[in-house]
């Protein structure tokens, strides 16, 4: 019995033992992933970025042999990421003499290309690979390593801090730090963005370098700057860097005494010129030396300052301020008789409603829209000594001294020969008795970007009331719109422009405030882009015909006998307004002055005309320099007559 029992248990461990045997199997193992330079063991998580192009994976793996040599060795390993649904996506498959001994293992590496990181995702940015080991007809599956998707991005793209200049300097030098890029190589761009404008790329994004001087051409007023690091790889964006302030600061701050005789009195005024850059806005204060301290003037915050306490040895200066740049000191005057009066260049616009055209450029070999420069107001250039006065207008370009143009002497001046380089305008003036005086500096910087095309204007097909524009191409991308108005050339005193305008424009409502009236109108739009002007072609509107182009619409008479038609004509004579009144007989009429640079209307006469051919007489206020005035003249049925007057 015992012998039975011993021999049972024989077989029982023999069965046990084959049993076992039988239940073996080969073996995978991952020990570690590289990929991206990082090293993930353990069944640690992976980081992957999302959208990455041809990234580098070596997967260091072990193979273990479990089972008699007699069966069948391995076949190959393959590298899988679990999808949410259906067969599992293949990243590689390593063939190669796997152990093939029992009991025997071996450790491999196996480097491969993953085309595009996003085909590994699994759900909600994250996945898992593993592995499958095939021998004979059997599969063993590795541990598994979890993988988390991150959207890449490039860091350390910091650029230091804002920096200052002088206006049309160049500004010191901005560096910005080596950036990191997950993938790739990248190249730069630097940007700009203008107050209140939207950011563009300087020099159509052509600055491939990390540090950046902003050259003289940029710097007129305060502006924004930031460094764009642009992948040349997919699957990364365009990383921006931290904004800085570029601020220039205020430059031809500049006063000139000036004086004029309304025949009774001489009337003292310090004119001061526009200052240049800041914001392009400017707060002014007037101060006087009293005592050897400089002193504010009360309530005397003006561009210019006109007083009747301005008396011969007094001393003053101006102060102009401007947001986030260090206030500007004029040049002092004292008041007294030997000097120069009223030297003080502007640029000649062609409304007469701006004295000073800020941030006006011109292209390479062009002529400026407004290329025309003269005194403040006609009469202002003078000689204390009462002497002639000796005229010199200069040009001076980068590098070079100032220069005598040409034949270039008059009051005035203007720009004839094309410009190809950035240059800079002043009036020198001499005579007997007095010191020299040189005036401020009109700059006229040139725009290195390409010109704008596609500025088209056409009626509404509509409603004629409205005008409308293409979307121009070239310059800087962004563009800026002013819109001029003019009459028919008889009645002309030049073009009116709405400075701050959109694309299109309401036809009526800007004739409706035109200071004179006319039976035609011609709109044109000009497109700013980097301060250079842009002019489209020009529609003419009439409001009694209509859209017409060319010919002066005829308007037909509401009599026949041109002698029954109601007139007003218009003359001066020195200080002198002559009205003649046709056909307004019995009629009252209050008449308006309006000067054309601004201002309110004053009422100048208030006449009953007792005659069909009446001539009423009355003068200019005293405060009207030489100039061009609107009269409007209002009478008690209603009606008005508008035209214009030039006081000399």
């Amino acid at each position: 019995m015992q012998c039975k029992l011993l021999k049972l248990f024989f077989f029982a461990i023999v069965f046990l033992q084959a049993s076992l045997m039988n239940a073996q199997s080969d073996e995978v193992r991952i020990s570690k992933i590289e990929v991206n330079g990082h090293v993930y063991t353990n069944s640690s998580t992976i980081t992957l970025n999302k959208g990455e192009i041809n990234t580098l994976i070596k997967v260091t793996y072990s193979i273990s042999k479990n089972t008699p040599s007699y069966q069948q060795t391995g076949l190959n390993v393959k590298l899988f990421a679990k999808m949410a649904a259906g067969a599992p996506y293949q990243i590689f498959v390593d063939s190669r003499l796997f152990p093939y001994i029992y009991p025997s293992g071996e450790t491999y590496e196996y480097t491969a290309v993953i085309p595009n990181t996003s085909a590994l995702i699994e759900s909600n940015n994250s996945g898992k690979l593993f592995m499958v080991y095939s021998y004979g007809n059997t599969n063993a599956t590795s541990n598994t390593f979890p993988v988390n998707f991150v959207k890449p991005a490039i860091s350390n793209n910091i650029i230091s801090g804002g920096v200052i200049s002088d206006y049309q300097k160049d500004a010191p030098l901005i560096t910005g730090s080596e950036p990191k890029i997950p993938f790739g190589s990248y190249k730069y761009y630097w940007q700009r963005k203008n107050p209140g404008g939207n950011w563009y790329n300087i020099n159509y994004g052509t600055i491939n370098i990390r540090d950046y001087t902003p050259p003289a051409s940029e710097n007129r007023y305060n502006y924004k700057l930031r460094r764009a690091v642009e992948p040349t790889n997919q699957g990364l964006e365009t990383s921006y860097s931290n904004e800085v302030d570029v601020r220039i600061n205020i430059g031809e701050n500049k006063i000139v005494e000036s004086i004029t005789d309304n025949g009774t009195n001489t009337i003292r005024t310090l004119t001061g010129s526009t200052p240049v850059g800041g914001t392009n806005s400017f707060t002014y204060q007037w101060q006087e030396l009293i005592n050897g301290k400089w002193l504010d003037i009360p309530n005397e915050k003006d561009i210019h300052y006109a007083s009747p306490t301005i008396a011969i040895g007094k001393i003053y200066r101006r102060i102009a301020r401007s947001s986030g740049v260090p206030d500007s000191i004029s040049n002092y005057i004292v008041i007294d008789e030997l000097k120069i009066f009223g030297n003080l260049i502007v640029v000649t616009t062609f409304d007469m409603n701006k004295y000073m055209l800020e941030d006006q450029k011109v292209r390479p070999g062009g002529i400026p829209v407004f290329n025309s420069f003269s005194s403040r107001s006609v009469n202002d250039l003078r000689s204390g000594s009462r002497q002639p006065l000796s005229i010199q207008w200069q040009v001076k370009t980068e590098g070079t001294d100032w220069t005598d143009i040409p034949g270039a002497n008059d009051a005035s001046f203007t720009i004839t020969t094309p410009i190809t380089q950035t240059s800079q305008y002043r009036r020198k003036v001499s005579s007997q008795h007095t010191p020299d005086s040189e005036s401020n500096v009109i700059y006229m910087p040139v725009s290195n970007y390409p010109p704008v095309e596609n500025n088209k204007i056409h009626f509404d097909t509509n409603n004629v009331d409205i005008i409308r524009g293409s979307t121009p191409t070239g310059g800087t991308g962004n563009y800026d719109y002013a819109w001029a108005v003019d009459t028919h050339p008889d009645d002309s005193i030049g073009e009116f422009v709405n400075w701050d305008n959109g694309p299109e424009v309401g036809a009526g409502s800007y004739i409706n405030a035109m200071p004179i009236t006319s039976d035609e109108y011609h709109f044109t739009r000009y497109a700013i882009s980097d301060g250079v002007w842009y002019r489209s072609n020009t529609l003419i509107y009439s409001p009694e015909k209509g859209i017409i182009q060319g010919k002066k619409a005829s308007v037909t008479l509401l009599s026949n006998k041109e002698i029954d038609k109601k007139t007003v004509i218009a003359a001066t004579n020195n200080n002198e307004i002559y009205f003649n009144f046709r056909n307004y007989n019995g009629t009252k009429a209050d008449i308006y002055l309006i000067n054309v640079s601004g201002g309110q209307p004053i009422k100048v006469m208030q006449t009953d005309i007792k005659d069909d051919n009446a001539t009423q007489t009355c003068t200019f206020p005293v405060q009207y320099l030489p100039g061009i005035y609107i009269y409007k003249i209002v009478f008690n049925d209603g009606s008005a007559q508008t035209g214009k007057i030039i006081k000399k």
